[in-house]
């Protein structure tokens, strides 16, 4: 069984290496979400336009996570994740972005908000 930082760091790893060729960067993230957070995190898509534009080809890599965490009333874990990644497609980036969470104990710690 996952750890609170484990599933933290392994929701991240989906979430930010990917290869569009390959998946988009939401698929395989509901393993370590709610179905409620799950959702809110894939993009709406709306079915008449569905292969009318050729998605722009994106490589993102996870480079490095710091996690801060704060004991929540509720019996969960809220928290703030620095993220570091490369980003590549329109260019190279590295890249630094802040992810605030919240997680609850459902089989496991899953991620309920974002």
């Amino acid at each position: 069984m996952a750890s609170p930082e484990e599933a933290v760091r392994q929701f991240a790893e989906v979430v930010y290496t990917y290869d569009t060729r390959e998946r988009q960067f939401y698929e395989g993230a509901e393993d370590y979400m709610t179905a409620e957070a799950y959702a809110a995190l894939v993009p709406l898509q709306d079915p008449d336009e569905a292969g009318e534009d050729v998605p722009i080809q994106m490589i993102s890599e996870l480079e490095g996570i710091t996690c801060y965490y704060n004991m929540s009333e509720n019996a969960g874990l809220e928290g703030i994740a620095e993220i570091e990644y490369s980003l590549s497609g329109m260019g190279d980036y590295s890249n630094m972005q802040l992810l605030k969470f919240a997680l609850v104990y459902a089989d496991g710690w899953k991620i309920s908000s974002g």
